[in-house]
């Protein structure tokens, strides 16, 4: 019998979907799931048609459980930094696709898990999630991007204390903290994330993407230069057809098409 594969890609008009999808070992993230990722995170970059994606994981346990322990033992030190490099390069492109994405967290989302939910543009949990870094627990720090995308979702004191302790929290308490937007019933989570997904679709697509590139862009820089960032980005959007049909629109007192 073949195995399954360990990640699926799937397209439904505009929207796509993409599943973690080895419910068995909790969805941990192992290298042919990297590199499946990887594939599929190229294809989305040169895609036309695509306006938003959502991410998830297989069954109902997990979203992702980190990186799969068994592969960590026989790493060496130069080995680690080849795959955390080549991981960090995968994320750091999903997270700049110009696609608006949706992490749909339908169960645990811990280490690895929870790196690549915040590298997403929107986390929507289930009611049953439970996201943490727990990393230190084993003697080892967060590699695929926690230490930084976590400070700038919730600051840096709130970090530093979900880092160093080591602790899991629920889907409530991600969201009273500003690590998830929305939190919903378990069988609710990709209806809703799917509704959400068509809502964003339905809007410019131009726009979309210059404001995810400003507001991405300008994290990584001083307020100043984001502010630039900003006025190129809005120059350009505003001279395109998107907003050309749209302001006849409103002065016609239409609806856009």
């Amino acid at each position: 019998m073949a195995a399954e594969r360990s990640l699926i890609f799937e397209k439904t008009g505009n929207i796509a979907k993409i599943y973690f999808n080895r419910p068995k070992d909790y969805n941990a993230l192992n290298k042919d799931m990297a590199k499946r990722l990887d594939a599929v995170v190229t294809e989305l970059e040169t895609s036309k048609d695509i306006r938003a994606v959502i991410i998830t994981g297989s069954g109902d346990k997990a979203f992702m459980s980190g990186t799969d322990v068994k592969e960590l033992k026989e790493r060496t030190v130069l080995d680690n930094v080849d795959i955390i490099s080549y991981r960090h390069s995968i994320f750091y492109r999903l997270e700049n696709l110009g696609i608006p994405t949706i992490a749909a967290i339908n169960g645990y989302a811990y280490g690895g898990g929870c790196e690549i939910s915040m590298l997403c543009t929107f986390r929507f949990a289930a009611k049953n999630a439970e996201l943490g870094q727990l990393e230190i627990n084993l003697g080892m720090m967060p590699g695929g991007g926690g230490t930084q995308r976590l400070a700038r979702l919730v600051g840096k004191s709130t970090a530093a204390e979900l880092l160093l302790t080591g602790k899991t929290i629920t889907a409530d308490e991600a969201l009273q903290i500003g690590l998830v937007n929305k939190v919903f019933a378990q069988n609710k989570l990709m209806e809703e994330c799917e509704a959400f997904a068509g809502e964003i679709a339905n809007k410019s697509q131009v726009a979309v993407k210059l404001i995810l590139n400003a507001l991405n862009k300008g994290l990584e820089t001083d307020v100043y230069t984001g502010l630039f960032i900003e006025m190129l980005s809005a120059s350009l959007c505003f001279s395109s057809e998107d907003c050309k049909e749209g302001l006849a629109a409103l002065l016609d007192k239409k609806k856009p098409s």
